[in-house]
């Protein structure tokens, strides 16, 4: 069964939380696919809207005007420890977020190309799965059946938190998807609930599977040295921390969080403790960096973190907050479980269905009761601990090999033409 996967998002330069996604999805895809389900063929497709954005395509310009939104390259990687060209028609395997890593492929595709292969036809695919609607639009001739991933439908619910291109794109994709009545995957019950609330003729056709989180990255880290080595690398001294991890945006509720932040530390002038705040600047926030009470020697705004100093950033945190308007489905609260962090969570969306009773629950819109949690996490140790224990047995019920099993059991559905009765696909309480 030979099926194209839509990954254009692996070209942006950012590493936002449907990059992260994608990128996870396709390393655990690879390897199951390698070890045993070897009759699937997988290609990706990339699309030269998010292509062209890339800092360094200068480097390529001698042909670029190969590179059209539908044009498309069969070519693969090798699983290794750096990516690397092999021979035609073996699975591709991304294995790193960083934009060089675009240009890698992109220097494949042009060696390929100039070597007299033929881009493949669309019609040659069994299935064609779209992890970002907002590429749906080169596929909206094709008559090959279709499954759409859907994180969320914040361009409806909250469109001032998103600039106009996005919603405009991320609806065009949406669109297609109810025109074709393609099958859709959502990442939690809460983005299912609201898509059939939006979009009724869908009731059918959801099904939900997942996220999971790589347990071999995101663990407990006490090595004094790596722990010393990333503490000074952003800056954070040796006193205890709250964190906070996200793209610096509205939806994030940064504001309120700082300023419940700023109330406790009022309230509790003796209390040592930090708060982090890690991540690159997103929209729409300048007014964070305009007042001035943020510019606290108890703040400390890190900038984008490497991805490799993630496990000992939650690690370290004496609770990660996450006190988001809204989330489809908040990976940040699953790794830092999985590193045995306890949660400050938005008690809305798909956060309460993610971290269960492992965390506190705090409403965005209430700054006394976000300062509330910080207290009583703060201040009752015994709750700290329990908290982190629950939080590290439900991190490992979030898996990227049961997200691809069950993502293979519906494509094989798909192709076979008896799609399952959608639903819920794994067993994970909500409280």
């Amino acid at each position: 069964m030979k099926i194209l996967i839509e990954a254009s998002r692996l070209m942006f330069a950012g590493n936002d939380g449907t990059k992260r996604y994608i990128v996870e999805f396709l390393r655990s895809l690879s390897e199951i696919v390698s070890t045993s389900h070897k009759d699937l063929e997988i290609d990706l497709f990339f699309n030269y809207r998010e292509i062209k954005g890339i800092s360094d395509f200068k480097d390529l310009n001698s042909d670029n005007d190969i590179y059209t939104p539908t044009q498309y390259k069969k070519f693969s990687f090798e699983i290794r420890h750096l990516i690397e060209v092999v021979k035609y028609n073996v699975i591709l395997f991304l294995r790193t977020y960083l934009p060089e890593s675009a240009i890698s492929i992109l220097k494949a595709i042009k060696r390929s190309l100039s070597q007299g292969d033929k881009l493949p036809d669309l019609n040659d695919y069994d299935l064609i799965h779209l992890t970002t609607p907002q590429s749906s639009h080169a596929f909206i001739n094709s008559d090959v059946p279709m499954v759409f991933t859907l994180y969320d439908i914040t361009h409806i619910l909250f469109p001032q938190y998103h600039l106009k291109d996005n919603i405009a794109a991320t609806q065009y994709g949406i669109d297609i998807s109810l025109s074709k009545k393609a099958p859709v995957i959502a990442i939690s019950n809460a983005t299912k609930k609201d898509l059939i609330s939006r979009y009724p003729s869908l009731n059918d056709r959801v099904s939900v599977i997942f996220p999971g989180c790589d347990h071999i990255k995101f663990k407990p880290i006490y090595d004094i040295d790596r722990i010393t080595g990333v503490r000074n690398k952003y800056g954070i001294n040796e006193r205890r921390y709250l964190l906070s991890l996200c793209t610096l945006e509205p939806r994030k509720n940064l504001v309120n969080m700082i300023n419940a932040f700023l109330m406790f530390k009022k309230e509790n002038p003796d209390a040592d403790l930090l708060f982090v705040i890690a991540g690159k600047r997103g929209w729409k926030i300048k007014d964070l960096f305009r007042n001035t009470d943020f510019r606290s020697k108890d703040i400390i705004f890190t900038g984008f973190i490497d991805e490799n100093d993630l496990p000992v950033l939650y690690s370290e945190a004496f609770a990660f907050c996450y006190v988001s308007h809204y989330e489809g489905f908040g990976l940040p609260i699953v790794e830092a479980m999985s590193c045995r962090t306890p949660v400050i969570y938005g008690n809305n969306s798909s956060m309460p269905e993610v971290a269960g009773e492992c965390g506190l629950a705090a409403d965005p819109n209430n700054i006394v009761d976000i300062k509330d949690k910080y207290e009583l996490i703060y201040k009752d140790h015994e709750l700290r601990e329990d908290l982190s224990k629950k939080a590290l047995e439900r991190s490992n019920k979030f898996s990227w090999s049961d997200n691809v099993e069950e993502t293979i059991d519906l494509y094989r559905e798909i192709i076979r033409g008896t799609p399952r009765i959608a639903g819920s696909s794994q067993s994970i309480n909500v409280p």
